[in-house]
């Protein structure tokens, strides 16, 4: 009985071990970027860099000080590896298929500054809007 007991004790030990590291080797940055139009966006949808799923749109609201970049867009990019992200990528809202839904795609392609920091801002890249008739 004490070795049943003593061998329950090591597993519940190492799973506790195993949880505590487990959690903490998640990688979180917080980034702001602006934009006009919000385009629908809303808190939850994906954060993509070169079409990966990397994080979630954390908070969208609006601004109105900042007047022409109202809409604050907050991205918390979270993965198990460190991301490092250029701090002139930039950000862009897209749509999946025709109805599908909003996400926030970083465009790493042409970026060669600095890696970001936590709490850093992203430019933001807008969707040039088509004449109406």
């Amino acid at each position: 009985m004490r070795k049943i007991i003593l061998v329950a004790m090591i597993v519940f030990g190492l799973a506790v071990v195993f949880l505590t590291f487990a959690k903490h080797s998640q990688h979180q940055l917080w980034v702001k970027t602006y934009f006009s139009d919000a385009r629908g966006l809303k808190a939850g949808e994906s954060v993509r860099v070169a079409g990966v799923d990397v994080g979630r749109v954390a908070d969208v609201h609006v601004r109105p000080e900042l007047k022409e970049r109202a809409a604050e867009v907050v991205l918390l990019i979270q993965t198990p590896y460190e991301l490092k992200i250029p701090d002139d990528s930039v950000v862009s809202l897209r749509r999946s298929g025709l109805l599908g839904e909003m996400y926030a795609e970083v465009d790493v392609r042409h970026a060669s500054g600095p890696v970001i920091g936590n709490q850093g801002v992203l430019k933001a890249q807008e969707e040039e809007s088509s004449p109406t008739k």
